[in-house]
């Protein structure tokens, strides 16, 4: 791995401050050691016997102090009299080694943590995308799913031109089950009911299915069933109707799957029959705890 930048720049930085601390260190001792050789040797010579001191053989001691001094100390790594001094070699070439060595991890770990980035990057954008997909994969399938709602209703039966009646009369509700989507609807429960109830107050729900014809019911795009429902009203239920007491409530609900039978889908209805200034009123929404389209 190729070292770059700053951990490779410091690599030569380091090098040159070590070595030229050890050579400075060593011109230091030797220009210490020449001037104390230097002020040794000035003792004073006695000249009215300076004959007798040229035939004399000279001190050993006092003889070239400056070249003694210098040559005892050229270099911190390397000494004209014990050698190379191969322990601060070694020691030299360790701090070098521990020095390259933390600036090729500085950049292992620094590519590693780049790496890792560009890693959790693109774990983000595929786990992005995978929700894109997943969102327009449902999309899709409620684009191309069934629906079936409850079409043409209409209530037959009451007499509005009377106020009263003698003895009880039979209303009958026609509807059509219609697939409005673009897949074909297999219906598997019809649950449906014709009940008076009370205009404000309107009671849960309950459902019994009905007995469907070969136990289910195929149904294809834009296709209908139609279907009747009937029920007695009793005199004492036309009068709260005809009084704006009740209404008549026809609900009912609907399973029914796709064809591959993946999902459970529900339609709910409620539509209300009543009385207003004498006109027979279609309330088509219903109660919220009545409608349901899943």
């Amino acid at each position: 791995m190729k070292l770059s930048g700053l951990p490779f720049l410091l690599i030569p930085i380091l090098c040159a401050m070590f070595l030229s601390g050890a050579t400075g260190l060593a011109e230091t001792l030797t220009a210490e050691s020449t001037k104390n050789a230097a002020s040794d040797d000035s003792t004073p010579v006695d000249n009215t016997r300076a004959d007798k001191s040229k035939s004399t053989s000279i001190n050993p001691s006092t003889a070239q102090p400056a070249e003694t001094y210098t040559y005892r100390i050229e270099n911190y790594y390397y000494n004209s009299v014990n050698g190379w001094n191969w322990p601060g070699i070694v020691a030299a070439l360790s701090t070098l080694g521990l020095v390259i060595f933390a600036a090729w991890q500085m950049c292992f770990v620094k590519r590693a943590a780049k790496a890792t980035e560009i890693a959790a990057e693109a774990a983000k954008k595929s786990a992005e995308a995978a929700a894109n997909s997943v969102i327009a994969t449902r999309e899709l399938a409620n684009l191309e799913r069934p629906w079936i709602i409850v079409s043409k209703k209409s209530l037959i039966g009451f007499p509005l031109e009377e106020t009263s009646i003698i003895s009880p009369i039979q209303i009958e509700i026609s509807s059509e089950l219609t697939n409005v989507g673009r897949s074909p609807g297999l219906i598997t429960s019809v649950s449906k009911a014709i009940v008076c109830a009370p205009l404000i107050d309107i009671p849960e729900p309950s459902y019994t299915d009905d007995p469907l014809p070969a136990g289910e019911l195929l149904i294809p795009p834009s296709g209908d069933h139609a279907q009747t429902s009937r029920k007695d009203i009793s005199q004492e239920e036309f009068a709260d109707f005809m009084t704006r007491k009740t209404c008549v409530m026809f609900y009912g609900r609907i399973q029914y799957y796709d064809t591959s039978r993946r999902d459970l889908h529900v339609t709910r209805f409620c539509y209300r029959w009543y009385i207003e200034n004498d006109r027979l009123m279609l309330d088509s929404v219903g109660p919220r705890n009545h409608v349901e389209y899943s």
